[in-house]
């Protein structure tokens, strides 16, 4: 089945950005099955036509999938398959209680209010054996729940609707309840739930006939992506002045004035000097426990945020690391464009990295 590199973007964009909203797209697939409830903002193959793109695996070829991967197994097969051993690698992580992992994702969901999400949660909830009181419990205010599963549902709140606002002392606090590995292992539960949950909503998609559908190890056999494939034009960049610069506040609105770069001199050096909340392992130490081949043994690693995430977590984060890659070589877009979103993204949060 062709796909075209105008179909291809705007799916590629929502599993970049998870938040863009994708319209007028057509796999030209010959097997869709109409929507049931509020229609998807994109067509959904049916499950044999996706089984027939997806790669080998050691899966019932036959087994139902979520609506999500119908959706996007059109033009992105590969980042779908690695999709679904993330979210199958996130579900059935030992990493933290199952029934904490579940509770923290049903926050986010709430905070991003994506129903989808919700009642994924409350599946693998009760999944993990909580009873009805556990259940009920999360509807309230959380006030009658211990302290520390108090602060891990509210650090999951503010990492969906505020992440910005998560202090040192909240953080500090989470360690010494729960512990540094932990700790990582909450922070990437929670992109990733936010990622899920956001990517669902832009394509409109709802919970699957019959409920939602259990955790599964699907054991894709090297999800690779497709060749030939090119970036979609881009649109025309707003006109410059006459100096040679863009009044940002014309082109994007009033929030989107450029920062002066003295200002972004003395951010950068105010992010230097300050302590990292949590302890950043030395790359001789984050080796020993990558799998083989995810980075060059003889190339040593210095980007901070990737020997926290890899050293801690070592299952976790990989995993991530190798559905990014897999969508990079798949969607192959345009770097100035992949830039841009992540400029806007990281200006949206607020996030100075």
């Amino acid at each position: 089945m062709p796909v075209n590199s105008t179909q291809r973007l705007p799916l590629s964009a929502v599993i970049a950005l998870a938040i863009m909203t994708c319209n007028g797209l057509s796999h030209r697939a010959t097997a869709v099955e109409p929507a049931s409830g509020p229609h998807p903002r994109v067509p959904l193959l049916d499950t044999p036509a996706v089984w027939q793109r997806l790669p080998a695996s050691d899966a019932d070829r036959g087994s139902p999938l979520p609506n999500w991967a119908r959706a996007l197994a059109g033009p992105l097969p590969a980042t779908t398959a690695a999709v679904l051993d993330l979210d199958a690698t996130y579900r059935l992580s030992n990493e933290l209680d199952p029934r904490l992992r579940a509770k923290m994702r049903w926050a986010a969901a709430r905070g991003t209010k994506c129903e989808y999400g919700q009642q994924y949660a409350m599946a693998d909830l009760r999944r993990a054996g909580a009873t009805g009181d556990e259940i009920g419990s999360l509807q309230g205010d959380w006030s009658d729940l211990p302290p520390a599963e108090r602060s891990a549902l509210q650090f999951a709140h503010k990492m969906t609707v505020a992440a910005y606002s998560v202090t040192d002392e909240e953080v500090a606090a989470l360690i010494e309840a729960y512990g540094e590995r932990a700790v990582v292992a909450m922070v990437l539960q929670m992109a990733y739930s936010n990622f899920l949950d956001r990517m669902v909503l832009a394509l409109g998609v709802t919970v699957e006939e019959g409920g939602p559908l259990p955790s599964q190890l699907y054991g894709f056999q090297g999800p690779t992506a497709a060749n030939g494939v090119t970036a979609a034009p881009r649109p025309e960049f707003p006109a410059l002045d006459d100096d040679g610069s863009l009044d940002m506040a014309a082109a994007f609105g009033p929030d989107w004035t450029s920062v002066p770069f003295e200002d972004l001199q003395q951010a950068m050096l105010n992010q230097q000097e300050r302590q990292p909340r949590i302890s950043v392992p030395a790359w001789e130490t984050v080796l020993q426990r990558l799998p083989e081949g995810l980075y060059p043994k003889d190339r040593p690693m210095k980007v901070k945020w990737s020997l926290v995430v890899l050293g801690h977590q070592p299952e976790l984060g990989p995993a991530w690391m190798r559905c990014l890659r897999t969508f990079g070589a798949e969607s192959k877009f345009d770097r100035v464009f992949e830039e841009s979103i992540f400029w806007v993204v990281t200006r949206s949060l607020q996030c100075f990295y």
